[in-house]
């Protein structure tokens, strides 16, 4: 399989990463420079289907050089693909080339090392060989990472290599149909699954009545109803650890490490600042709909206001309140009704509502969920410890 350069014009194409990633890099002088009616200069990219435009030589460069990342993650998926004989890719390929929003600069946090790329590869590539490459071998060892604020440690070298993904933006595969990114192959392969033809026939969640097109996706989907882990300070409960790690450090844990260095803001992850640094950009993404000149600062801000407002779903009544005939087409909007109109109140250590969809096409309060006997025990234990 090779990673096809999508740069203009260019028909490069190579097998070997090295190779490709140094000649994207030869692009980026070319990078078209536009002057607004202020006479202020921008850089704006050429690769196929991308709009973006910044005036930040250093975003630009990251941008760029993103893309490269973006096409050999391409290039892994296709021959993920065709090793595993896995079905097409059938979604819109209209954004096959949007890639995500620039984080902050790509600094390695890894025992205080402070060492700068200008690129997501390169950055990847100083992590392991610089850090991950000298990490103890000895079985049952245990090691932990030494990412700034993260507390992870493990006997499993290899379980850690994978953790540290998250911290330097690694990824498996990417879908070169819709351009989706994907952590792990698993997902990948899912992704693809996933788009199988699904009919009456199709295995069916009795929960929430979505159909699967196999037992197995139809295994993994029901992970996600049953409640696993419990909040030791609340009562929430909830089907993955991820999930109650952000719940506790968001709800339940005062500390706000990540600091703004344009202001006084503060921020409980490097996501969150990333967001926040978004309010200091000149940048704005401009809604293309007639009529409509609102801007934002995030593609994701752009395109939630694009399906609240101009898509067909929004005009449609999707929610039901299940005390009443009143239908609304937000959530939200069902929330307020609920809390002012009926009273009802939000169960103990959850911010909010849950909606499942019923067989009249409706999405309607949940009143129950699933747990397994351990949380159950632990509630109990809880309450008891309470009394």
């Amino acid at each position: 399989v090779f990673i096809v350069c999508q740069w203009k014009t260019c028909d490069y194409a190579v097998n070997l990463v090295s190779d490709f990633i140094n000649h994207v890099k030869e692009h980026i002088p070319q990078l078209e420079v536009v002057t607004d009616v202020d006479g202020e200069e921008s850089y704006k990219c050429l690769w196929l289907n991308c709009i973006f435009q910044t005036k930040d030589a250093g975003e630009v460069t990251w941008h760029v050089k993103y893309h490269a990342f973006h096409a050999v993650l391409k290039a892994q998926g296709d021959a993920l693909a065709i090793t595993r004989n896995l079905p097409p890719c059938t979604l819109s390929s209209a954004e096959c080339n949007t890639i995500p929003n620039r984080p902050m600069p790509l600094v390695c946090q890894w025992n205080s090392c402070n060492e700068s790329c200008t690129g997501q590869i390169e950055f990847i590539k100083h992590v392991n060989f610089c850090h991950i490459s000298f990490l103890p071998t000895k079985p049952k060892e245990r090691v932990k990472c030494q990412w700034a604020d993260c507390s992870l440690t493990t006997t499993k070298r290899s379980k850690l290599a994978d953790h540290v993904k998250m911290h330097t933006g690694d990824k498996a595969a990417a879908c070169s149909h819709c351009g989706q990114i994907f952590a792990n192959t698993t997902k990948f392969v899912n992704h693809r699954h996933r788009q199988l033809p699904i009919n009456e026939h199709s295995p069916q969640c009795s929960h929430c009545l979505v159909y699967l097109p196999n037992e197995r996706l139809l295994k993994i989907h029901m992970r996600q109803h049953v409640h696993h882990y419990k909040c030791c300070f609340c009562d929430l409960t909830c089907s993955t650890p991820s999930i109650l790690s952000a719940h506790i450090k968001y709800r339940h844990l005062p500390y706000k490490p990540f600091k703004c260095s344009s202001c006084s803001h503060v921020c409980k992850s490097q996501n969150d600042l990333n967001r926040h640094m978004m309010t200091h950009s000149d940048n704005f993404f401009t809604c293309t709909h007639s009529g409509c000149n609102s801007k934002f600062r995030t593609e994701f801000s752009l395109a939630r206001h694009f399906e609240k407002e101009h898509t067909e779903s929004s005009q449609l009544s999707n929610f039901a309140c299940h005390l009443c005939t009143k239908t609304y087409s937000r959530g939200a909007q069902l929330t307020t009704h609920l809390c002012t109109v009926h009273n009802v109140t939000k169960p103990s250590g959850y911010s909010r509502f849950e909606y499942r969809r019923e067989e009249d096409g409706y999405f309607r309060l949940q009143t129950t969920r699933l747990e397994s006997l351990e949380v159950e025990e632990m509630a109990m234990a809880f309450v008891e410890s309470e009394l």
